[in-house]
């Protein structure tokens, strides 16, 4: 028998066990190996509870490795949920599921964060949004939405507009920022509707503004879309922030309220300064010359009421050539305005008892009451200075005086008088200017003022009128223009003569009770005759500034003797504003190519630039209506048509025009009456607008 030694028996019982293991391994007989699930977590506050294949809970309270109890046969499927998410927090699990190859499995990702979200308003049709250009996020009704990836605290987020819904544009507001330390809930996304329109004629830069923000900047002619989308219903209000240089731009359809539709509606059209206006009466002008049954007519005197139309007071004879106190009521389009009057029309030539008026000066009062003043003859052919009140439907307002009108005529102790200009002070009282005869034929500057009943107010200068004649040393004098300045003062233009019967342009001031103002001028009386070199001058309006200074137009003789359309800027004491034109004082007369030049009517607009109208003759001799714009320092606005000029003479067919009276509108645009003559050399009553 063979013997067997210790160091073989050891051999053979490492080779068994080796045997047995490797049986094991194989599947073969001794049983099968186990492997274990887990991986990482990161970002995680709070406790995260895991679970594999729906069951095996795992809590875990910190970022870092984790591994699942129960081990996993091979080739066994394994599938890594959440249970319960942590408080605050969002976990996702990457790399979740799969089977067992022989290894443990050690990439599942469980990554911690915080959502990005927020709330989504008027939403109709299908959004798109995404984070980080990611993500994304399909949304159909309006309310809170989360977006689906966590992100780690500290992180970016950007939420965009992947895809608008149909018909609507979405704006995110909120919608970028770091994640600190909470689910971010603060984006807001609003979906609406857009509002915008096109733009015709622009040569600049115009900005407007919807509901008073949402700036939108303009260079180009063509559509244009507000960024800013408003909910369906929402008011929208379009405005123009800044017009263009050297231009006005017009709108329709600026305003209303979204309709469950993009407004694509809104139009705007620019214009050159200084070009008529062709949105009225499709031309820029509109005439008249049958208002009393005649072929006669003439503008006067031109305002506009609350509701934007137009009213223009003159004159115009009947077939039978008498002559009748007119006004003229406008739409703004420049269509006559048939709900007044008749046909838009109201005449009137027997206030004083005769058979013939005139209108001169016209305004609206407080009340939309309709005031003129004018002439009107009484049954002895004597001039009366007449005031006629309409009520705004063009019926006499017989509140006034019981008829509607009053007359008077012996102001200066004579037995004839005219009125030139009407206003209304802040007590509503009415006060007149013009002219009234002494019995010895002077004429004397006056003012009346009446209370609102038509009586004259006798708490001024104790009989309700005042006169004047000496200013410039002679004995004639007439007022062409008044108004109150912004300590209720009175201010009067027009002329006075000297003792060798010069005329001279005159500012009288007089205090509210009548009795001149002794610290304006000399004795409440400032007076100017060389205006442009000659020796006689008139004033033919008058207004003061945002500054308090005092402006004046009309005409001053040359050393050739003719006429020059001038300006007189006057500071509040008096004294010529040498700020103005280095003198005081500016004066055309060759703007037309003649020599002659007047100015009747002036104002400032909203910028503060000067308009003065009248007529200056062309080289024919040929009144053209013409109106200047100078700047605040008495230069001419070149901006304004053809070096701060425009001139039309043809608005009625004929050749020769006159402005007489220039007031601008609450958009800003030039209204001018006046005359014009047709192809039959009769004359009309005519109304320009231009664009400023």
């Amino acid at each position: 028998m063979k013997t067997v030694t210790k160091t073989g028996s050891m051999v053979i019982m490492a080779m068994l066990v080796m045997a047995v293991v490797a049986g094991c391994s194989s599947g073969g007989g001794g049983g099968t190996a186990a492997y274990k699930i887990g991986g990482t977590v990161s970002g995680l506050s709070g406790t995260l509870v895991l679970q594999d294949n729906g069951t095996d809970d795992l809590s875990l309270t910190a970022s870092g490795a984790f591994t699942f109890a129960k081990a996993l046969a091979n080739g066994s499927a394994y599938a890594v949920t959440i249970k319960t998410q942590p408080a605050g927090q969002t976990c996702s699990v990457t790399n979740g599921s799969g089977k067992v190859s022989g290894a443990n499995v050690t990439n599942v990702a469980v990554s911690c964060g915080y959502t990005v979200g927020g709330t989504v308003t008027g939403l109709s049709g299908t959004l798109v949004l995404q984070d980080n250009g990611t993500d994304d996020l399909s949304i159909t009704t309006s309310g809170a939405f989360t977006f689906a990836t966590a992100l780690a605290n500290g992180s970016s987020y950007a939420v965009t507009v992947k895809t608008q819904p149909a018909g609507q544009t979405c704006s995110v507001t909120n919608g970028s920022g770091k994640v600190s330390g909470a689910n971010v809930t603060s984006v807001v996304v609003s979906c609406g509707y857009t509002i915008g329109g096109t733009v015709s004629g622009l040569s600049g830069t115009l900005v407007l503004q919807n509901n008073g923000t949402d700036d939108l900047s303009i260079t180009t002619s063509g559509t244009f879309t507000f960024a800013k989308a408003l909910a369906n219903g929402s008011s929208y209000a379009v405005t123009i922030k800044t017009q263009p240089t050297g231009q006005s731009c017009y709108g329709t359809n600026l305003s209303g309220t979204i309709a469950g539709a993009n407004v694509t509606n809104v139009t705007l059209s620019c214009y050159n300064s200084g070009t008529l206006d062709h949105t009225f009466n499709s031309t820029g002008y509109v005439t008249n010359n049958n208002a009393a049954g005649g072929s006669y007519a003439w503008g006067h005197s031109v305002a506009t009421d609350a509701q934007g139309r137009i009213l223009v007071t003159g004159d115009a004879w009947d077939a039978s050539n008498n002559d009748y106190m007119a006004i003229w009521r406008f739409t703004a389009n420049g269509t006559l305005d048939t709900s007044f009057g008749t046909n838009g029309i109201v005449t009137n030539n027997n206030a004083a008892g005769g058979s013939s008026a005139a209108g001169l000066s016209i305004i609206t009062d407080a009340q939309g009451r309709i005031l003129v003043t004018g002439i009107a003859l009484d049954s002895s052919l004597n001039y009366n200075m007449a005031i006629w009140r309409y009520n705004a439907n063009g019926t006499l307002d017989t509140s006034f005086n019981g008829t509607g009108y009053v007359t008077n005529s012996n102001a200066a102790g004579g037995n004839s008088a005219q009125g030139y200009s009407i206003i209304t002070d802040a007590q509503g009282r009415i006060l007149v200017t013009g002219v009234a005869w002494a019995a010895s034929n002077n004429t004397y500057m006056t003012i009346w003022r009446y209370n609102a009943n038509g009586t004259l107010d006798t708490s001024f200068n104790g009989t309700g009128y005042v006169t004047n004649n000496n200013a410039a040393g002679g004995s004639y004098a007439e007022g062409s223009s008044i108004i109150t300045d912004a300590q209720g003062r009175i201010l009067v233009t027009g002329y006075a003569f000297d003792a060798s019967n010069y005329d001279y342009m005159t500012i009288w001031r007089y205090n509210a009770n009548g009795t001149l103002d002794t610290s304006f001028g000399t004795n409440g009386i400032v007076f100017n005759n060389n205006a442009a070199g000659g020796n006689s001058a008139d004033g033919y309006s008058i207004i003061t500034d945002a500054q308090g200074r005092i402006l004046v137009t009309g005409d001053a003789f040359d050393a050739s003797n003719n006429y020059n359309m001038a300006i007189w800027r006057y500071n509040a004491n008096g004294t010529l504003d040498t700020a103005f034109n280095s003198t005081g004082i500016v004066f055309t007369n060759t703007s037309a190519g003649g020599n002659n030049a007047e100015g009747y009517s002036i104002i400032t607009d909203a910028q503060g630039r000067i308009l003065v109208t009248g007529y200056a003759k062309d080289a024919s001799s040929k009144n053209n209506m013409a109106i200047w714009r100078f700047n605040a320092n008495g230069t001419l606005d070149t901006s304004f048509g053809t070096n701060g000029i425009v001139f039309n003479n043809n608005a009625a067919g004929g050749n020769i025009a006159d402005g007489l009276s220039i007031i601008t509108d609450a958009q800003g645009r030039i209204l001018v009456t006046g005359d014009a003559k047709d192809a039959s050399n009769k004359y009309n009553m005519a109304i320009w607008r231009y664009i400023p």
